[in-house]
């Protein structure tokens, strides 16, 4: 007799994407030298993938697992998926995590799971999510029992769940019974939601420094130099990965659906370290429209639901307020694209201050999402993230950290010596980092960096104490502008530059001090205008790319006319 289809349904995992391009996996199931219906071959890692499954110790349920059904909770809501789970593929049966739309979540053949074609190719960087959208009619899906027994499944998609070493344990996976196109945004935000159930199940391991990329970090933090520093560029394994997979592991991540015309932004789940924060859990919906539990002291059933009843805003003028509404009113518009954007708040009724981040939820939640393909460039619909029944708006991640206004000086000394061997500037700000030089002009240089795990530019200018005004007034004027052409800048600070730092003592800045102001700033890599004009196109395309292009910069230029302005970073 075929298994209860009911409890393998989450068992099976994902195949490559038919019809969805390279980004899905190959759409020719031929192309790829798996095994036509007799399940995924292993990979070529399998061994060392076993001792790390192993040597994490998840497979079973401890206290304080919630966090995994409160994850798939939210995917299978907000994606309506009536299956969604987080699988464990071991040696020989798939083991769920956590699951939502099954009787039980008892552990299930491995040959019968789709899940394991995540597993390859095993190279960390051709990680990508992979997606069926018709089980009935791949050859490797046809004849599964769950798809042609009673669950009559049709549709799935799976994220691997990639640690800091590149190795993949599992998948977030999600099936539907009918068929149906996952598109690009619903892509990147299931990939959003694997990044953040692979940081939990690596927690107490990242937590506690073991492994010899962690040695390598040390190294690194203290100076040596024989480290590869151009891994850190990288995020698909290594010590980039590592770091930020690290610094993931005390953010407190929230998502809420933000509306452009009130406060009232309702949180639609958040991670355990929100429920250290604030003392309250948050059990998302299973479907949408639903109701989101919240619950605080002794699970006491708890009245605020708005991101803005634990947050107040810090020290932010009308005009940045006003930005941050204008930006979620953009990404309400179809053809527009939605914006990040960064506030200070306090937690109410405390002195606890942290530095937010706002990040739409169809893009990369940070660079180890962006490692992640979730589908090849141009494929899928477009359509937002909507939530029904809910008054316009749009779904963000909030990323938290807390903020040291007066950071200790070995953490100061310990970023000057990183940023000296990376020759970089240190940074004034404890979620920014410099990664690498990108340009330099009379302005200053501009460096790609990393804010909280996303690829921002940096733009440093070096003047002296005397004559810091003028790149202030820069750093001011361009946070109080936003327009769609233009390049957003999130956040600005200053400090000391590194040769005038005096590591011994505290010295008062003078007016032969040079101070680095620093403008975080969106990152931009679609290419130069010189490249276009340098080598033009010279057919139909070409021309309407022109004039899309001198279109843009047209309106931009109007818009900063408007305010006054005369140039800005288009």
């Amino acid at each position: 007799r075929a298994l209860d289809a009911l409890s393998l349904s989450a068992g099976t995992g994902a195949s490559t994407g038919a019809g969805l391009g390279s980004g899905a996996g190959p759409s020719n199931p031929s192309d790829s030298g798996l095994e036509i219906g007799s399940g995924a071959p292993l990979p070529q890692n399998e061994s060392e993938r076993l001792a790390y499954l192993k040597r994490l110790d998840v497979l079973g349920n401890a206290e304080g697992d919630n966090c995994y059904d409160n994850l798939v909770a939210a995917v299978a809501g907000l994606l309506q998926a009536p299956i969604c789970a987080i699988s464990l593929i071991t040696e020989h049966s798939i083991v769920f995590k956590a699951c939502v739309g099954l009787n039980h979540n008892d552990p299930v053949p491995r040959h019968f799971g789709i899940c394991s074609y995540t597993l390859l190719n095993e190279d960390p960087s051709a990680a990508s999510l992979f997606v069926i959208e018709d089980l009935s009619r791949d050859p490797r899906t046809a004849n599964n029992p769950l798809v042609t027994g009673e669950t009559a499944l049709r549709f799935y998609a799976g994220c691997p769940l990639v640690m800091s070493n590149g190795i993949r344990l599992g998948a977030l996976c999600m099936f539907d019974t009918k068929t149906r196109a996952l598109t690009s945004e619903e892509a990147q935000f299931l990939v959003n939601f694997g990044t953040l159930a692979a940081v939990q199940l690596e927690r107490a391991h990242l937590q506690n420094g073991e492994g010899g990329i962690s040695r390598q970090l040390s190294q690194l933090s203290q100076g040596h130099q024989d480290v590869d520093l151009s891994s850190m560029e990288r995020c698909e394994a290594g010590p980039a990965r590592l770091q930020r997979m690290r610094d993931a592991c005390h953010e407190v991540v929230v998502l809420v659906w933000a509306r452009p015309d009130c406060a009232n932004w309702l949180v639609l789940y958040a991670n355990d370290q929100w429920a250290e924060l604030t003392g309250v859990r948050v059990q998302p919906c299973r479907s949408i429209p639903g109701k989101v539990t919240f619950r605080g002291h002794q699970e006491a059933p708890c009245d605020k639901r708005s991101l803005w009843d634990y947050l107040q805003l810090g020290t932010i003028d009308s005009g940045q307020r006003k930005t941050m509404f204008e930006c979620v009113a953009r990404a309400t518009e179809l053809h527009q694209q939605p914006q990040m954007f960064a506030a200070t708040a306090t937690l109410a009724q405390s002195d606890v201050h942290l530095l937010c981040r706002f990040s739409p939820a169809e893009l990369p939640l940070d660079a180890g999402a962006s490692a992640i393909g979730p589908m090849s460039q141009g494929q899928g619909s477009v359509r937002r993230l909507a939530c029904a029944g809910f008054p316009p708006g749009h779904l963000y991640f909030v990323v938290m950290t807390r903020s040291d206004p007066t950071p200790a000086a070995s953490g100061r000394m310990a970023r000057r010596i990183m940023s000296e061997n990376r020759k970089v500037p240190t940074s004034p700000f404890r979620d920014v980092r410099a990664v690498s030089l990108v340009g330099s002009g009379s302005y200053g240089k501009v460096y790609l960096g990393h804010w909280g795990g996303i690829n921002v530019a940096v733009k440093v200018i070096t003047s002296t104490a005397q004559d810091k005004s003028r790149p202030n007034l820069e750093a001011v004027l361009s946070a109080s502008i936003s327009h769609p052409n233009l390049v957003q800048t999130f956040k600005h600070g200053e400090c000391i530059a590194d040769d005038d730092i005096d590591l011994d003592a505290t010295r008062a800045i003078a007016s032969r001090t040079h101070i680095n102001t620093w403008i975080v700033q969106e990152w931009c890599d679609a290419g130069t205008l010189r490249r276009i004009c340098t080598h033009p196109r010279a057919d139909v395309d070409g021309l309407m790319e022109a004039m899309d292009i001198g279109m843009e910069m047209a309106g931009a230029v109007a818009y900063l006319h408007d305010c006054g302005l005369v140039h800005g970073d288009h």
